[in-house]
């Protein structure tokens, strides 16, 4: 019953943001989970050479970048005491525990689907609205997804598309655990 309660509220959340910010060209989380399975410690471990692997699928601009110059400017949030993210990650980084971006996935399922489906749908990047799916994923498993819509940019360097990517990754791999209240009670059954 508390995952139900807890998706609703991730629901009205993103519908808020939608009627809020929508209007504004501000990037939007249109949709956020996590599993029980979500742990600062689990996401800690994914970071804990000081970079963290990041595979990335489709394009969000119009003209091709390489993958690593796109995860080379999102930004990282500070609790994760990680430095980068990296498409070749060092031999002692974990690459089991990775993100996983799809970038204007064909399917609406992409972010949940992202850590087994190697290669997912993509199309081409449409005039100005970027579409991205996000997956922290422990081996095959998705602990934490969402799904986030927003200006793009021309590039990676742009303002815009920093702006959007660093609220993904803050949204996507919060500084508290998801799954508990601020008494440190569980708000999922499975904990």
């Amino acid at each position: 019953m508390a995952v139900v309660a807890l998706r609703f509220r991730l629901l009205l959340a993103g519908i808020a943001g939608l009627s809020v910010l929508g209007c504004t060209g501000s990037p939007v989380i249109v949709d956020s989970t996590s599993s029980a399975d979500y742990s600062l410690g689990l996401v800690a471990h994914g970071g804990r050479s000081g970079e963290m692997t990041v595979e990335i699928h489709g394009q969000p601009f119009a003209q091709v970048v390489s993958k690593q110059a796109i995860a080379s400017t999102i930004p990282v949030p500070p609790w994760l005491g990680v430095r980068r993210l990296t498409t070749a990650p060092l031999p002692v980084t974990p690459r089991d525990y990775r993100v996983v971006l799809i970038f204007n996935p064909a399917e609406r399922g992409g972010a949940r689907d992202a850590c087994v489906a190697r290669q997912p749908s993509v199309v081409a990047p449409a005039g100005g609205e970027l579409r991205v799916s996000a997956a922290y994923c422990a081996f095959d498993r998705s602990v934490a997804h969402l799904v986030a819509r927003g200006p793009g940019g021309g590039g990676p360097d742009d303002p815009r598309f920093r702006a959007m990517m660093g609220q993904v990754l803050a949204q996507l791999l919060p500084a508290s655990d998801p799954n508990m209240q601020g008494d440190g009670n569980c708000m999922n059954q499975d904990c």
